[in-house]
């Protein structure tokens, strides 16, 4: 009588071994990625940001710009020198398989006492939110859309 293993659980193990460090990354990846889409879209997940005035005809910032040129207003939003969109690029700080953490490094983005990159992210009295990483349906349904492709790689 044959003792042949029906349900192959060593090979789908071994695959679940295989799956755990490449997993966390991949995540990673894909929050970083929609982060960083989120400068491109001007928007947090769809949720556009809030106008800027140097975009906005009638407003002083448009009327009577304090550097020439009509090109400022059609830079994107928290462009800028581009220094907070590339910390976002390069936000991964740990993935693991008990932790996936991205963030920015906002000792470059204390200006002034308060912090730049927060403040814009969570919005202030003075600077209203223009969210571009945090918590999102939209994410979540990617994370989840993800694991489950991995998962069902492994019973293959």
């Amino acid at each position: 009588m044959s003792t042949k293993n029906k349900f192959e659980f060593d090979k789908v193990f071994e695959k679940l071994q295989q799956m755990k460090p490449k997993l966390p990354q991949e995540i990673a990846a894909i929050a970083q990625s929609s982060f960083v889409k989120n400068f491109n879209t001007e928007s947090f997940f769809g949720k556009k940001w809030k106008e800027v005035q140097r975009r906005q005809e009638g407003t002083k910032a448009y009327k009577y710009p304090k550097k020439t040129g009509l090109s400022r207003r059609k830079k994107q939003i928290l462009v800028g020198r581009g220094n907070l969109k590339r910390e976002v690029n390069s936000s991964i700080k740990e993935q693991t398989w008990d932790l996936i953490k991205l963030g920015v490094d906002v000792s470059s983005y204390n200006k002034g006492g308060y912090n730049y990159a927060k403040a814009q992210n969570e919005g202030t009295a003075n600077i209203p939110q223009r969210e571009f990483m945090g918590n999102s349906p939209v994410l979540d349904k990617k994370i989840k859309d993800k694991i489950r492709k991995s998962i069902s790689e492994i019973f293959k």
